[in-house]
């Protein structure tokens, strides 16, 4: 499956992150994580915040791929380049 980029602009005040009713139990976003995510901040280059669909697929990957973990992704890095 070929995944088009997440172009994110560098403010957004409606983006949506994971909610209570999809994450572990156990699971608490940190307060300063928090704290960017209510701001709208989604450019923190090099890494932007994960949200809306974009943030479930990944997070749909991790839960199929590593069934007996618990990852919660929350940002990804744009400045590495995949090399093969």
């Amino acid at each position: 499956m070929v995944m088009a980029p997440l172009l994110c602009p560098k403010q957004k005040t409606d983006m949506e992150i994971l909610n209570k009713a999809e994450l572990p139990l156990e699971f608490e976003y940190p307060s300063e994580f928090m704290k960017i995510v209510n701001q709208g901040l989604l450019d923190l280059d090099p890494w932007i915040i994960l949200h809306d669909d974009y943030l479930r697929e990944r997070f749909k990957g991790l839960k199929d791929r590593y069934k007996s973990r618990t990852l919660i992704p929350f940002g990804r890095r744009l400045d590495r380049l995949l090399m093969t």
